[in-house]
Protein backbone atom coordinates (compact mmCIF):
# COMPACT_ATOMS: atom_id res chain seq x y z
CA UNK A 1 0.00 0.00 0.00
CA UNK A 2 1.48 3.38 -0.92
CA UNK A 3 0.10 7.30 -0.21
CA UNK A 4 0.87 9.52 -2.19
CA UNK A 5 1.08 13.21 -1.50
CA UNK A 6 0.07 16.02 -3.66
CA UNK A 7 1.50 19.34 -3.01
CA UNK A 8 -0.21 21.22 -5.40
CA UNK A 9 -1.96 23.94 -4.89
CA UNK A 10 -5.93 23.66 -5.70
CA UNK A 11 -7.51 25.67 -8.88
CA UNK A 12 -9.74 28.34 -7.61
CA UNK A 13 -13.49 26.67 -8.11
CA UNK A 14 -12.36 23.76 -6.89
CA UNK A 15 -15.03 20.84 -6.28
CA UNK A 16 -15.21 19.31 -3.14
CA UNK A 17 -17.04 15.87 -2.63
CA UNK A 18 -17.43 14.02 0.99
CA UNK A 19 -18.54 10.28 1.64
CA UNK A 20 -19.97 9.16 5.04
CA UNK A 21 -18.64 5.79 5.82
CA UNK A 22 -20.45 3.33 8.58
CA UNK A 23 -17.98 1.80 10.30
CA UNK A 24 -18.35 -1.21 13.15
CA UNK A 25 -16.52 1.77 15.22
CA UNK A 26 -19.58 4.31 13.90
CA UNK A 27 -20.01 6.90 11.23
CA UNK A 28 -16.73 8.58 9.70
CA UNK A 29 -16.63 10.70 6.61
CA UNK A 30 -13.63 12.23 4.02
CA UNK A 31 -13.43 15.11 2.21
CA UNK A 32 -12.14 15.12 -1.69
CA UNK A 33 -10.50 17.23 -4.47
CA UNK A 34 -10.62 15.07 -7.84
CA UNK A 35 -9.77 11.74 -6.16
CA UNK A 36 -7.12 13.17 -3.48
CA UNK A 37 -8.22 13.39 0.08
CA UNK A 38 -8.49 16.56 2.00
CA UNK A 39 -9.41 15.45 5.33
CA UNK A 40 -10.89 12.26 6.88
CA UNK A 41 -13.23 13.46 9.93
CA UNK A 42 -13.59 10.78 12.59
CA UNK A 43 -17.11 10.86 13.90
CA UNK A 44 -18.16 7.59 15.37
CA UNK A 45 -20.91 9.21 18.39
CA UNK A 46 -21.35 12.12 16.97
CA UNK A 47 -22.10 11.47 13.21
CA UNK A 48 -23.78 15.17 13.14
CA UNK A 49 -21.09 17.20 13.84
CA UNK A 50 -19.21 15.16 10.49
CA UNK A 51 -21.51 17.27 8.52
CA UNK A 52 -21.50 20.64 10.56
CA UNK A 53 -17.46 19.72 10.07
CA UNK A 54 -17.35 19.13 6.53
CA UNK A 55 -19.99 22.24 5.99
CA UNK A 56 -17.54 24.66 8.21
CA UNK A 57 -14.35 23.61 6.41
CA UNK A 58 -15.73 22.91 2.88
CA UNK A 59 -18.91 24.92 2.28
CA UNK A 60 -19.88 23.92 -0.98
CA UNK A 61 -19.12 19.89 -1.02
CA UNK A 62 -21.44 17.30 -1.80
CA UNK A 63 -22.19 14.10 -1.09
CA UNK A 64 -21.12 11.80 -3.14
CA UNK A 65 -20.85 7.88 -1.00
CA UNK A 66 -19.70 6.13 -4.35
CA UNK A 67 -16.50 8.24 -3.56
CA UNK A 68 -12.90 6.11 -3.72
CA UNK A 69 -14.77 3.27 -3.16
CA UNK A 70 -11.62 0.70 -2.42
CA UNK A 71 -11.09 3.79 0.32
CA UNK A 72 -14.25 3.05 2.10
CA UNK A 73 -13.46 -0.40 1.71
CA UNK A 74 -9.67 -0.13 3.34
CA UNK A 75 -11.37 1.97 6.17
CA UNK A 76 -14.18 -0.33 6.80
CA UNK A 77 -11.34 -3.11 7.05
CA UNK A 78 -9.43 -1.00 9.17
CA UNK A 79 -11.82 -0.94 12.13
CA UNK A 80 -12.54 -4.92 11.62
CA UNK A 81 -8.87 -5.74 12.25
CA UNK A 82 -8.54 -6.68 8.54
CA UNK A 83 -6.31 -4.25 7.11
CA UNK A 84 -4.02 -1.53 8.10
CA UNK A 85 -2.90 -0.26 4.95
CA UNK A 86 -4.35 2.81 2.74
CA UNK A 87 -3.55 3.08 -0.98
CA UNK A 88 -4.71 6.93 -2.03
CA UNK A 89 -3.44 10.19 -2.79
CA UNK A 90 -3.59 12.71 -0.34
CA UNK A 91 -3.70 16.51 -0.01
CA UNK A 92 -1.20 18.61 1.86
CA UNK A 93 -1.37 22.02 -0.35
CA UNK A 94 -2.13 23.74 2.76
CA UNK A 95 1.61 22.33 4.53
CA UNK A 96 4.66 24.05 5.31
CA UNK A 97 7.52 21.89 4.19
CA UNK A 98 8.58 21.05 7.54
CA UNK A 99 4.70 19.65 8.23
CA UNK A 100 5.57 17.55 5.16
CA UNK A 101 8.19 15.81 6.23
CA UNK A 102 6.90 15.17 9.33
CA UNK A 103 3.52 13.76 7.73
CA UNK A 104 5.49 11.59 5.32
CA UNK A 105 7.58 10.77 7.84
CA UNK A 106 4.88 9.17 9.80
CA UNK A 107 3.38 7.74 7.09
CA UNK A 108 5.77 5.46 6.85
CA UNK A 109 5.27 4.02 10.96
CA UNK A 110 3.75 0.41 10.83
CA UNK A 111 0.73 -0.74 12.19
CA UNK A 112 1.22 -1.74 15.64
CA UNK A 113 4.54 0.04 16.01
CA UNK A 114 5.21 3.92 17.58
CA UNK A 115 7.75 5.69 17.74
CA UNK A 116 8.41 9.05 19.97
CA UNK A 117 8.21 12.49 18.54
CA UNK A 118 11.82 12.73 19.52
CA UNK A 119 12.75 9.93 17.14
CA UNK A 120 10.56 11.04 15.01
CA UNK A 121 12.01 14.43 15.22
CA UNK A 122 15.32 12.72 14.49
CA UNK A 123 14.55 10.72 11.20
CA UNK A 124 13.77 13.73 9.22
CA UNK A 125 17.07 15.50 10.49
CA UNK A 126 15.65 17.79 13.36
CA UNK A 127 17.03 16.13 16.47
CA UNK A 128 16.08 18.61 18.88
CA UNK A 129 12.60 19.80 17.22
CA UNK A 130 10.04 16.88 19.32
CA UNK A 131 7.80 19.68 20.07
CA UNK A 132 7.35 21.19 16.85
CA UNK A 133 7.01 17.73 15.33
CA UNK A 134 3.80 17.22 17.71
CA UNK A 135 2.78 20.62 16.72
CA UNK A 136 2.93 19.48 13.12
CA UNK A 137 0.65 16.20 13.76
CA UNK A 138 -1.72 18.21 15.80
CA UNK A 139 -2.03 19.65 12.01
CA UNK A 140 -2.52 16.46 10.30
CA UNK A 141 -5.85 16.49 8.73
CA UNK A 142 -6.02 12.63 7.64
CA UNK A 143 -5.76 10.58 10.66
CA UNK A 144 -5.74 7.09 10.30
CA UNK A 145 -4.36 7.42 7.01
CA UNK A 146 -1.58 9.31 7.99
CA UNK A 147 -1.29 7.28 11.24
CA UNK A 148 -0.22 10.32 13.58
CA UNK A 149 -1.95 8.41 16.51
CA UNK A 150 1.21 6.16 16.27
CA UNK A 151 3.60 8.64 18.00
CA UNK A 152 3.92 9.17 21.46
CA UNK A 153 6.35 10.35 24.08
CA UNK A 154 9.63 9.48 25.10
CA UNK A 155 8.55 8.28 28.35
CA UNK A 156 5.80 6.16 26.82
CA UNK A 157 3.43 8.38 27.53
CA UNK A 158 0.80 8.65 25.17
CA UNK A 159 1.50 12.45 24.68
CA UNK A 160 -1.56 14.20 22.33
CA UNK A 161 -4.26 13.52 19.80
CA UNK A 162 -5.86 16.14 18.12
CA UNK A 163 -8.97 13.82 16.63
CA UNK A 164 -12.16 13.42 18.72
CA UNK A 165 -12.18 11.86 21.39
CA UNK A 166 -8.59 12.91 22.33
CA UNK A 167 -5.71 10.74 24.01
CA UNK A 168 -8.90 8.16 24.91
CA UNK A 169 -9.15 7.60 21.13
CA UNK A 170 -5.47 7.72 20.30
CA UNK A 171 -5.53 4.62 22.82
CA UNK A 172 -8.56 2.48 21.83
CA UNK A 173 -6.45 2.58 18.37
CA UNK A 174 -3.51 1.68 19.11
CA UNK A 175 -4.63 -1.55 21.40
CA UNK A 176 -6.50 -1.94 18.44
CA UNK A 177 -3.77 -2.33 16.28
CA UNK A 178 -1.88 -4.46 18.29
CA UNK A 179 -4.15 -6.97 19.32
CA UNK A 180 -5.18 -7.89 15.65
CA UNK A 181 -1.68 -7.69 14.06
Amino acid sequence: MSIIFVTSKPPPNTEYRYALVKTCWGDLAFVCRDSIVCQLLLGFSKPQRLLVDIKNHFPTAYLDNNLLKGLQRDLINYFHGRHFGFNCRVDLSWASDFVIRVLRCCSRIKPAETISYKELSQQIGRPRAARPVGGALSQNRIPLIIPCHRVIASNGSLGGFSAPGGINMKKRLLKHETTLN
